[in-house]
């Protein structure tokens, strides 16, 4: 792609552009494969459409050049980095140990500097902190105490991701357009959420943490960088509907047509990704909905949320026959619970603590057999003092 190294430490448009074509096969101008200035206007639209990511990435390589030693990384170059993506993203059944092989070459690279090459690597490409290490992680993700399961040296990358992402196979969310799932839209809407759980909005760039709610501290994560949702997305309908044409021409039956568009060049499911913009736009932030954008709006302009959010488009990254309403498979089990938290809201004040933790049947019995004792003590004393009383005025009548 280019004739002379970059060193990480410099990154510019023209790094993007390829960066760019690297992950999603954007096409490149003349321009930037001679890596002149590139004047070219749809690069330029491109590179600025996706701003945040690359600010994003550029955070990334700056943190791992800070954590080592120039002479001891894997990664010197952004060549090295893109030779590392381009091996992963064509072979997703590609295990830990042959990406490291991969990554290290004919260079002498030292075994520490792999692990964090390789949770580069990974976390450039779909999102996801493969390491257990607190290199890339997510904010809040040790301090709450969530596990992280790395990515083994023998596991197919395409068989993590499949155990990270677990289906509902049973779940009915969204399917058909039910009451119920109207009433979940309501309900979680970002702005309600906030106003009956008084919980704060946490933006990760993990795609493993979108949507995870903190009970004890009234957090929910959300993943935002809809920008890379999107690119994804249009990335995953070009392959298939390149699949597709390649398939018809060879009579290819429909299985094996949809078999190799889901493996070939694609990481992560496109479900998983339709779900996750889906639940940002549709559920989280619907345009219908003012004061849920204005609520949007306040979260770009001071909390760093991706501008792309704000940007409601459907036809680019949908393809023929996929609709707005979705079924939804991966997040099912995190929209149910944070709408039962929302139908059973946690006691705020001291007083509401204390009858919430005495509402329980054991409390209620106990509750029930004290209130009998003390009507029993209650009634004694009537009929102790109703004695006296009688007994007093005996006494008063025998001796006048």
């Amino acid at each position: 792609m280019a004739s002379h190294p970059t060193p990480l430490e410099l990154t510019d448009t023209r790094i993007m552009l390829i960066l760019g074509h690297v992950l999603w096969s954007w096409p490149l101008c003349e321009h930037c494969i001679a890596r002149r200035l590139c004047s070219d206007d749809e690069c330029g639209a491109r590179v600025g459409s996706t701003q945040r990511y690359f600010q994003f990435y550029k955070a990334l390589i700056d943190t791992y050049v800070d954590e080592g030693f120039e002479a001891t990384r894997a990664f010197k170059t952004h060549e090295d980095l893109f030779a590392a993506l381009q091996a992963l993203r064509t072979t997703p059944n590609m295990t830990r140990k042959k990406l490291a092989d991969v990554i290290s070459g004919d260079r002498d690279v030292t075994a520490n500097a792999i692990p964090p090459a390789v949770s580069l690597t990974v976390k450039v490409l779909t999102m996801i902190d493969s390491s257990s290490a607190r290199l890339f992680s997510s904010p809040g993700t040790l301090e709450m105490g969530r596990f992280r399961t790395p990515w083994r040296e023998y596991v197919p990358f395409c068989d993590y991701v499949d155990d990270l992402f677990p289906q509902n196979a049973h779940s009915s969310i969204g399917e058909g357009g039910s009451d119920k799932f109207a009433d979940i839209k309501s309900a979680l809407r970002a702005s309600k959420l906030k106003k009956k759980l008084r919980l704060t909005l946490r933006l990760t760039h993990d795609l493993r943490d979108h949507l995870q709610f903190d009970r004890k501290h009234k957090i929910l994560d959300i993943f935002h960088m809809t920008t890379f949702l999107k690119e994804q997305l249009r990335h995953s309908k070009e392959v298939r509907a390149a699949s597709s044409d390649v398939n018809t021409d060879t009579h290819t039956d429909a299985d094996t047509q949809s078999s190799a568009a889901d493996t070939h060049d694609v990481l992560l499911p496109r479900q998983l990704l339709l779900e996750t913009l889906a639940s940002i736009q549709q559920i989280l932030f619907p345009p219908s909905d003012r004061r849920s954008r204005h609520l949007l709006r306040t979260l770009i302009a001071s909390a760093g949320f991706d501008p792309d959010a704000a940007r409601y488009e459907s036809a680019t990254v949908r393809q023929r026959g996929e609709t707005t309403t979705l079924r939804y498979v991966y997040l099912a089990e995190r929209l149910e619970d944070l709408y039962e938290e929302t139908l059973n809201p946690p006691p705020d004040g001291w007083l509401d603590r204390v009858l919430e933790r005495k509402r329980g049947k054991r409390h209620v019995m106990c509750i029930t057999i004290a209130g009998f004792v003390v009507a029993l003590l209650l009634g004694v004393l009537s009929l102790v003092a109703g004695v006296f009383q009688a007994v007093i005025a005996y006494l008063a009548w025998k001796n006048p």
